[in-house]
């Protein structure tokens, strides 16, 4: 199989996702880096820059194309315009590429996040997929517990899901960028978490679950075609504290002062 196979083949897998996930009613921002895509001067990094150029591009067009949804493009360099995420109904595309500007994946996502954050864009209460579309260079478990972590503990999303490709050898876990051109991807991992899961582990990323997998050979497409964004807060809280906060929002909640009686 061709090494540009993958790539198309994380575009069906984007666009399957967004399509069976991503309500009509909801706007999608996606979030892109711009580190490299410029970087014309050192010509050994001009391929895979190009190829992320490519494949962000691609997936641009590809939910375009659909004219279903409200598009909106964001950099953490651009110049955002601030704005009430709580007035607007919002889901997020993430997409990644490790090993860019000697950052690690996760300052990358917090970047992008954060400029999100700053102006307003942010809603965390709305579904996240977060791609990443280099080859990890550590294994793909320990790569999303990573990931999933952060962005819990940073902006509480807890509506996440994370598309990881995955190769079947410990030797491909090298050279991020680099060794794609030489390895070809058997199937994407799709990652979340679940906040309520263990008794004592009451909300911290400390598992992380395959929710299902998208096979990349002869497009096969998912493997279980499961709910990939599932209700992750049941009645059942496994003993767990549920901190609940209030304000005042007449007149449906009013403060009373003390001693003041009831009607």
């Amino acid at each position: 199989m061709r090494n540009t196979t993958n790539y198309q083949q994380l575009v069906l897998c984007v666009k399957a996702i967004v399509q069976r996930h991503f309500s009509l009613t909801h706007s999608i921002t996606l979030s892109v880096t711009t580190n490299g895509l410029d970087n014309t001067k050192n010509t050994s990094l001009v391929s895979p820059y190009w190829k992320q150029k490519l494949t962000t591009d691609a997936l641009l067009d590809t939910i375009h194309s659909e004219s279903r949804w409200s598009l909106h493009i964001s950099r953490p360099t651009s110049n955002l315009q601030a704005f009430r995420a709580q007035q607007h109904k919002w889901n997020y595309i993430i997409i990644i590429w490790e090993s860019q500007a000697n950052r690690t994946v996760t300052e990358i996502i917090t970047s992008q996040l954060q400029a999100l954050q700053d102006v307003g864009l942010l809603n965390n209460k709305s579904l996240f997929l977060i791609v990443i579309c280099s080859r990890a260079s550590q294994p793909p478990h320990d790569f999303a517990l990573r990931i999933l972590e952060d962005l819990w503990h940073s902006f509480k999303i807890i509506d996440v899901t994370l598309v990881i490709p995955y190769f079947n050898t410990a030797k491909n876990y090298t050279s991020a960028l680099r060794s794609v051109q030489v390895s070809s991807t058997k199937l994407f991992e799709l990652y979340t978490w679940y906040p309520i899961l263990v008794s004592g582990r009451c909300g911290n990323v400390s598992r992380v679950d395959v929710i299902d997998k998208w096979l990349v050979e002869n497009s096969q497409g998912f493997l279980k075609s499961t709910n990939l964004f599932p209700n992750k807060i049941s009645g059942n809280s496994i003993g767990c504290t549920v901190k609940v906060a209030t304000r005042v929002l007449p007149p449906i909640i009013v403060e009373l002062a003390e001693g003041t009686k009831q009607k």
